[in-house]
């Protein structure tokens, strides 16, 4: 990059932040996709992306600007709060999804009772008329004189009524409501995650395999000395039962551990790797709502998540678990 380029790209990141105070978006992208274009390693031009972009692009623009700057505080912070607009707008899905069905039933129901009040006031009126006009008129009718009838007249035959047949109403099917199903949580995006700071002074410079449990994200990272490896959603503990932070190691290792407290009894639980007292990872098959915390103060994992880290892990592995 020549140190024009490097100059322009200053000059569009400050035209793009105007445009930003101006509250003009369009304008400040276009600047801003100027800057990245000229020097792709200014961190400003991937935040000021981040800033006016959907959550999902927001995270891909933060994540570089993490690999220019992996201590960069505006980046961090830029990423949680991008997680967390991305899993609003999932839930917003999720709930008018939900809805939707709830206020067809409620407009149907609507529908019919509107219709019985129809009918029931048709009736009502329809009584009313015949008392004040229909009875009167029988009444007068049957004190009129009829003439008498003449003796040698020939007896009228009486008229047998035929009966018409009333058609059959055949009966509407009512419709069946088809349940929308729920959309799966796009999990594509956690990748975009990793970061490499924060790093424990006992893990740095070697190259060792530990882990990092992140429980405002509720993810877990895995590393090799300062090299990510992999990352998983996670189901921590509830504000009732909070996990503990700090630095630990593993100090036991079971397949299957049948795990007992208060309110649960959970036997078999696959892959569980203690690191502090009754604390550990494990996998977990009684919920899949991972990302989300739900335990008694572990880690829960997807099963087949727990088993990689358990295959990697040994006894003493660093398990650094922060906020």
């Amino acid at each position: 990059m020549t140190k024009k380029n490097h100059t322009e790209a200053l000059l569009f990141i400050e035209k793009a932040k105007s445009a930003l105070r101006n509250k003009d978006k369009e304008k400040a992208h276009e600047y801003a996709q100027a800057a990245v274009k000229l020097n792709a390693e200014n961190e400003e031009g991937w935040l000021v992306l981040a800033s006016i972009s959907k959550p999902e692009e927001s995270i891909k623009f933060l994540n570089r600007a993490l690999e220019i700057n992996p201590q960069s505080k505006k980046a961090r912070t830029g990423m949680r709060w991008a997680v967390k607009r991305l899993r609003k707008n999932q839930q917003d899905t999720t709930d008018h999804i939900k809805t939707t069905p709830k206020k067809k039933k409620e407009k149907r129901e609507f529908s019919n009772r509107w219709a019985i009040s129809l009918f029931l006031s048709i009736v009502v009126i329809g009584s009313i008329l015949m008392f004040c006009f229909g009875l009167p008129a029988v009444q007068a009718q049957s004190f009129v004189q009829k003439e008498p009838r003449p003796v040698d007249a020939l007896p009228k035959p009486t008229l047998t009524p035929t009966v018409t047949p009333t058609p059959t109403q055949t009966p509407t099917p009512t419709p069946t409501m088809t349940p929308t199903p729920s959309p799966t949580a796009d999990t594509g995006y956690s990748s975009y995650y990793y970061h490499s700071w924060d790093i424990p002074e006992e893990v740095s410079g070697d190259n060792d395999f530990w882990v990092e449990v992140d429980l405002s994200a509720q993810m877990l990272f895995a590393y090799r000395g300062n090299q990510i490896l992999n990352s998983f959603y996670v189901s921590t503990g509830t504000s009732s039962h909070p996990t503990v932070t700090g630095t630990y190691k593993i100090y036991a290792k079971y397949p299957t551990y049948t795990m007992i407290g208060p309110g649960y009894n959970l036997p078999d639980v696959p892959y569980s790797m203690f690191y502090y007292k009754g604390y550990s990872i494990h996998g977990t098959y009684w919920h899949s709502n991972f990302g989300t915390p739900m335990s008694h103060g572990c880690v829960n994992m997807n099963t087949n998540d727990a088993a990689w880290v358990y295959n990697q892990s040994t006894i003493g592995t660093y398990v650094f678990v922060h906020y």
